[in-house]
């Protein structure tokens, strides 16, 4: 197996069975480990599928396109993120301001960056390199993600994993779309905040 797919391999490991195989005996071990393996993995892989940048969607691409699509996505994101918030407390609560802009600053450096690099752009990348259509690509970059998520349908939570499921499809169509992880990233950050902003404050596993 070529030195790139290893890698894949190992941060695909590390988001769906080191991660959760470890967050059952400490949510902080488990996270930690995982963005510790991101900040070596992904900027290895980065650079040694540097050739195909603009595969990775690490190029310009249509930025302008990519926005407005993400513009025209978000109301959808808000509602999936009030649905989510509501089904993890029975209530919406709004947090206070300066908390919402943490939250944004969170999840983009420990939950889009990462996640959105790694499945919208590594993956998406090997896939189509492999031979993959554009939407069997964006299946199956979508079912990984989604299988990152697994503790909800355990939990019995069927509409969070529905949700994580849709917007995982959702951001690959974008990034294949317009081949730049702008709007990818902008509304993987903005989703997670938004769900973080309307259990009001409360800290969840997401």
């Amino acid at each position: 197996m070529p030195w790139d797919d290893l890698l894949i391999v190992a941060a695909l490991a590390m988001r769906l069975v080191v991660r959760q195989l470890l967050e059952p005996i400490s949510l902080e071990l488990a996270f930690g480990l995982y963005l510790a393996a991101m900040l070596v993995l992904l900027p290895v892989l980065v650079w040694r599928m540097r050739r195909s940048r603009a595969a990775l969607g690490l190029t310009r691409g249509d930025l302008a396109g990519s926005l407005r699509a993400t513009a025209l996505l978000l109301p959808l994101v808000l509602a999936q993120a009030a649905a989510n918030a509501w089904q993890l407390t029975g209530r919406l609560a709004l947090a206070p301001l300066w908390l919402i802009g943490l939250a944004l600053l969170n999840g983009l450096v420990t939950a889009a960056l990462p996640e959105e690099v790694l499945f919208r752009g590594v993956l998406l990348a090997r896939l189509r390199r492999a031979g993959a259509s554009p939407w069997q690509a964006i299946a199956v970059q979508g079912a990984l993600f989604a299988a990152g998520h697994m503790r909800y349908p355990l939990a019995g939570q069927w509409l969070l994993f529905g949700n994580v499921t849709v917007l995982g499809l959702l951001l690959g169509w974008l990034a294949l779309r317009y081949r730049t992880l702008a709007g990818p990233i902008a509304l993987h950050t903005l989703s997670n905040a938004a769900i973080f902003a309307l259990l009001g404050g409360t800290i969840q596993r997401l």
